[in-house]
């Protein structure tokens, strides 16, 4: 995903001085979901992470 923040936002509120500039963090963030039946796979997707690998769980 490449899309500028700013094509996201409303033409009034580009220029805007009271509206926040969109950041970016300096690291980078991930969502993983599962439902119930999806608990054992996040389980052992988790457990095979290796602890220094920056991410927080």
């Amino acid at each position: 995903m490449n899309e500028c923040e700013t094509d996201r936002l409303p033409e009034n509120e580009i220029n805007n001085p009271h509206v926040a500039a969109p950041s970016q963090p300096s690291f980078p963030v991930v969502g993983i979901g599962a439902s119930a039946g999806g608990l054992e796979a996040l389980e052992l997707f988790l457990s095979a992470v290796p602890t220094n690998s920056g991410m927080a769980t």
